[in-house]
C-alpha cells in the first residue's frame, strides 16, 4: 500500500459519502504530481473529485460549502440563491480543455479559498461596468463586439452583424425543451435550485443540461461564423468563448422563438 492509498483510506473512514480509493488516488496524482499530500488537502481532493462523478453525498456536503462561501463574499445584486446557482453551474462546466472545473482544484490550498477565489471572479465579472451601455438585446451584438476588440485584432465593423445573426439562428436551431430551460434560467432568472423542482432531476444533471444547451450554441455559432466570415473556425471559436461569459444575454431572443412554453419533466 503507498503513502497516499493510506491517507486517502483514513478519509475515507470519516466522509459521510463513499470514496473510490483507487480512482481517488489516481485523480490525486493527476493534480499534485510529487508533492506530498496531508489527510486534509486529500480530503478536499477527494470531495471535489467524488462531486464531479456525480457522487450524491459528496454533492450534498459540496453545495453546503458553495452556500457558506457565497455569504462571505462581495456580490451586489444577486441574491444567495443565485449566487450558490452561478458558483455552482459554473464550477461544474467544463473550462477552456474540456475539464470540469471542479476537478482542475490541486489542493494547494483548501477547497473553500479556492471555491472563494472563483467566487469572486464571478461577482467581479458580473458587476457592471462604468465604461459600457447597459446592454439591450438591439445593441447586443455590438456590445460583444467592442468587448472582445482588446483581445481580438480580428474584430472588425464586418463582424457585428454576423456575430448577432450567428447566435440568433443559433438559438432557432435549438429544440423548445432547451429553449425553455434556457429562458427560464437566464432570462427570468429562475435558480437551479428552483429548477430542479420543475424538472424533477438533481442539481448536476440540470447543471449538466444546461452546460451542453451552451455548448450546442456555442458549437452551432461557430460553424455559421465559419461559413458567413472569413475568419477561421479556429478564430470564431477563440473569439466566441472570449465572449462566452456574456452568452446568457444572446438568450433575449429566446422570447421570439416560443420560449413561453410551460416545461414538462
Amino acid at each position: 500500500m503507498t503513502d497516499l492509498e493510506a491517507v486517502v483510506r483514513e478519509v475515507a473512514s470519516t466522509t459521510g459519502w463513499p470514496v473510490e480509493i483507487e480512482a481517488s488516488c489516481d485523480h490525486i496524482r493527476e493534480r499534485v504530481g510529487a508533492r506530498t499530500v496531508t489527510a486534509k488537502q486529500a480530503r478536499d481532493l477527494c470531495l471535489a473529485y467524488a462531486g464531479t462523478q456525480g457522487n450524491a453525498g459528496a454533492i450534498d456536503e459540496l453545495l453546503g460549502v458553495v452556500s457558506d462561501v457565497v455569504k462571505r463574499i462581495r456580490w451586489p445584486g444577486a441574491e444567495i440563491a443565485d449566487r450558490r446557482a452561478r458558483l455552482w453551474e459554473h464550477v461544474m462546466d467544463d473550462d477552456a480543455n474540456g475539464r470540469v472545473r471542479l476537478g482542475t482544484f490541486d489542493g494547494r490550498g483548501p477547497l473553500a479559498a479556492w471555491l472563494r477565489v472563483v467566487a469572486a471572479r464571478l461577482a467581479q465579472r458580473a458587476a457592471p461596468r462604468r465604461d459600457t451601455e447597459p446592454a439591450t438585446d438591439d445593441g447586443l451584438a455590438a456590445w460583444w463586439a467592442t468587448a472582445a476588440a482588446a483581445e481580438h485584432d480580428i474584430i472588425k465593423d464586418l463582424y457585428v452583424d454576423r456575430v448577432r445573426e450567428a447566435f440568433s439562428a443559433s438559438v432557432a436551431s435549438l429544440d423548445e425543451p432547451t429553449r425553455v430551460l434556457l429562458h427560464l434560467h437566464y432570462r427570468r432568472g429562475v435558480s437551479l435550485e428552483s429548477l430542479t423542482k420543475v424538472y424533477g432531476v438533481h442539481r448536476v444533471t440540470l447543471s449538466r443540461r444546461l452546460a451542453a444547451a451552451r455548448e450546442r450554441l456555442l458549437d452551432s455559432a461557430v460553424a455559421t461564423m465559419t461559413k458567413n466570415t472569413a475568419m477561421t473556425e479556429h478564430e470564431c471559436r477563440s473569439l466566441l468563448r472570449t465572449l462566452r461569459s456574456r452568452l446568457e444575454l444572446s438568450l433575449g431572443s429566446l422570447e421570439g422563438h416560443g420560449a413561453q412554453s410551460t416545461p414538462h419533466s
